[in-house]
């Protein structure tokens, strides 16, 4: 018969029970670790570490860039229209000078104030498209 005398405590086999309750917890702590919120995380300096603000704040700044970007893309637009309705003033305003008034064609006289109106909506279409964004 051997004896059990020389044997060790880590020699001997762990019932299945413990063992298996023993790594449910372990599981069950990892779990909840992983699932933890951020703030309950600790760097290696011993101060809680907050991973989704930064997170959060370049979700924000994104944002605000893309804003930005579109902001300035409206402006380019509208500086465009701008120009363009200033052009079509100025022929507008050499066509009067080179005939008088009641000389210039109405279909003329329609085609620049035509020209202006769509102009004029598509600039304030633009400037609600800015205020809203």
């Amino acid at each position: 018969m051997k004896s059990n005398k020389g044997k060790k405590k880590a020699d001997e086999p762990i019932p299945k029970a413990e063992s298996q309750r023993s790594l449910q917890e372990i599981l069950d702590s990892n779990k909840k670790a992983a699932t933890a919120p951020d703030e309950q995380a600790e760097s290696i300096f011993g101060r809680p570490t907050v991973y989704s603000e930064p997170i959060e704040r370049e979700k924000k700044e994104a944002a605000a860039a893309a804003r930005d970007k579109a902001r300035w893309e409206i402006d380019i637009k509208l500086r465009e229209v701008t120009y363009q309705i200033q052009a079509i003033s100025e022929e507008f305003q050499r066509a009067q000078f080179a005939f008088t008034l009641p000389e210039m064609s109405q279909a003329r006289r329609r085609h620049y104030d035509n020209q202006i109106d769509t102009l004029y909506e598509k600039r304030t279409a633009l400037l609600r498209e800015r205020e809203r964004i």
